[in-house]
């Protein structure tokens, strides 16, 4: 009877090991997703500024959309960004005669990412959280190295 006591336990102890190791790894790997989903995002917006800045010189006048960008007569940025979508973020554009604003936002607040990027005509990138707390580029790529020394 002891042995077969001993044995349930040695098995549970095994399961709650095995369930709490592969708990551990989705949850690593979803926050690693979150991480790789946030740092696409703050490229694409450097990648979209770049190439509005491109048009404009060409053109000049600012593109009437991001699908403009993306034509197959001149694409100046990927058929995704084009789009408005990619990597677990919607990017939305607002241009005016003078100026323009890129946003990226997550599609799914926490489960894609954290942040929201914003980018203007100076090319001035300020990240900010949900409650309204922002941070320049350098503090994002500070904050973005801290994270890869852990």
């Amino acid at each position: 009877m002891i042995k077969y006591i001993v044995l349930v336990l040695v098995i549970f102890c095994l399961a709650f090991f095995i369930i709490t190791f592969i708990s551990g790894v989705y949850k690593t790997r979803s926050v690693m997703n979150i991480y790789v989903n946030e740092i696409s995002a703050f490229v694409s917006c450097k990648t979209i500024y770049e190439a509005i800045d491109t048009y404009h010189k060409v053109h000049g006048q600012y593109p009437a959309s991001l699908k403009t960008l993306g034509s197959s007569n001149s694409p100046y940025i990927c058929e995704d960004l084009a789009e408005g979508k990619r990597q677990g973020y919607r990017y939305v554009y607002e241009p005016t005669s003078l100026k323009f604003f890129v946003m990226a936002s997550p599609l799914q607040f926490i489960t894609t990412g954290r942040f929201y990027f914003h980018i203007n005509e100076l090319k001035r990138i300020t990240i900010c959280d949900q409650e309204g707390n922002c941070m320049t580029e350098n503090q994002y790529l500070t904050y973005v190295k801290g994270l890869v020394k852990e």
